[in-house]
């Protein structure tokens, strides 16, 4: 017979204690559940629907239409990155770091963002006219309309603690995008093409920017004198050089293996990686959703003020929740692959299944990742990104034009993967050495 011992008697107590830490951690941290909260929902409702609509788009254009998508969306993120000019990363740490310049800082990021988006897309109206004879009007409309969210003012809304507000707009902006498509389908099945996709990608993109903007501007005119300056855009840009430069590294890693894919393999086989890209988009939601709450508490703990310990302790418990969050869709992506490729796609889409197992390993990796870039660029050691980035990038193009022209999507995904590890796996030597170096002075 089971005897009572005093250490059953000390768990029994301890069960009052445990209800109590979950009431404290509740009322304490109830503004950030709820955050997560209206944000999952709002994720759960855009993954849900704009994972069909991207199903339903590729089963309806075919391989060869879809692959023209894939390679349009895959410029538009250059666009983007083009006129991000880095501060999509560093934004957050500067208005966390100096809210008393934040109306400035906003102000000088739109200056040097509405410049480059102006030069982007003139330059994009030639290259289409003179040189990109296999481009629709259509395809530059959904390029334009992707490059343009890059005037997004996202870490303004999560630096004055707005994310739900940001949320509402963009899911105004993907309805938007859905209706449009949506309507087209149903009621006009025949007539689905790349040029309604393009009008429907710019029109709401167009909706979502003035909201935004709009609401940020009547909030900076309440609170303090603004002044728009070419010079301080000028510094903010200077200031940003390396992480600019970085992010087009990023890209090489990314999106260079599908343009090299399309260049010795054609649209076709750029569908075919696509379609399995879906499932790696979907995944990426669910992190972006943590990592966009993450971002400014990681910018709180690289303060100098904070104890190293404590950032140490910060991190551990940021990537185990990373890792916790993408495990559902890579168990997914390695057991079932066969029968998501059934499921969901048409049957000149089913080679690709073999790519999932990999695209897995690449999303527990980016789990991961997410947090390193984060904090070494909170921490303000730009550098040691940059030199990770470089790495990957230089890997990404020879492992491309090595493996692609033989082994055609596969060898895209392999690319994709090996190079990301590099870049991820020195991020993460980096961020240990600089929690270690804290931690003895």
């Amino acid at each position: 017979m089971y005897k009572l011992r005093e250490t059953d008697i000390v768990y029994f107590r301890d069960k009052n204690e445990i209800f109590t830490i979950i009431s404290n951690f509740i009322a304490v941290n109830g503004s950030n559940i709820r955050i997560f909260s209206y944000l999952l929902f709002v994720q759960l409702f855009v993954l849900a629907v704009g994972f069909f609509t991207q199903i339903k788009i590729a089963n309806t254009l075919g391989r060869e239409l879809f692959g023209q998508l894939a390679y349009g969306l895959a410029i538009g993120i250059y666009g983007q990155v083009f006129i991000r000019f880095g501060l999509d990363r560093t934004l957050v740490r500067d208005l966390v770091h100096h809210p008393e310049k934040t109306e400035n800082i906003v102000a000088a990021s739109l200056t040097l963002r509405y410049a480059l988006s102006v030069f982007l897309i003139f330059a994009l109206v030639l290259w289409k006219h003179f040189f990109a004879v296999d481009i629709s009007w259509g395809l530059l409309l959904v390029i334009i309309g992707f490059s343009i969210l890059s005037l997004d003012l996202q870490p303004v809304y999560d630096a004055w603690k707005k994310i739900p507000r940001h949320t509402t707009y963009y899911l105004i902006q993907k309805i938007i995008y859905f209706t449009v498509v949506w309507f087209i389908v149903l009621f006009f099945p025949n007539s689905l093409s790349i040029n309604l996709i393009g009008t429907a990608v710019l029109s709401s993109a167009i909706v979502f920017l003035f909201l935004q903007h709009n609401w940020v501007a009547n909030a900076m005119i309440d609170r303090t004198e603004i002044r728009y300056s070419f010079f301080a855009a000028y510094e903010l840009g200077r200031q940003n050089i390396l992480v600019w430069f970085t992010a087009f590294g990023g890209l090489f890693i990314v999106y260079f293996n599908q343009l090299i894919l399309k260049y010795y393999a054609g649209f076709s086989e750029l569908g075919s990686y696509a379609a399995a890209w879906q499932i790696v988009m979907l995944g990426m939601l669910f992190l972006d959703q943590i990592a966009r709450i993450g971002n400014p508490a990681t910018a709180y703990y690289t303060k100098r003020d904070v104890p190293p310990r404590a950032r140490a302790t910060f991190i551990m418990k940021y990537v185990s929740i990373m890792m916790i969050a993408i495990s559902p869709i890579v168990l997914v992506m390695l057991v079932f692959q066969t029968l998501v490729f059934e499921l969901l796609f048409k049957p000149e889409y089913a080679p690709a299944s073999t790519l999932l197992p990999i695209f897995a390993i690449y999303l527990i990796l980016v789990s991961v990742g997410y947090v390193a870039s984060q904090y070494l660029l909170a921490a303000r050691k730009e550098q040691y990104y940059f030199f990770s980035i470089l790495i990957g990038a230089i890997a990404s193009v020879l492992l491309g034009v090595s493996i692609i022209p033989c082994y055609g999507a596969w060898g895209a995904a392999l690319t994709i993967c090996v190079s990301h590890a590099l870049t991820i796996l020195i991020n993460i030597a980096c961020m240990f050495y600089n929690l270690k170096k804290e931690d003895e002075q």
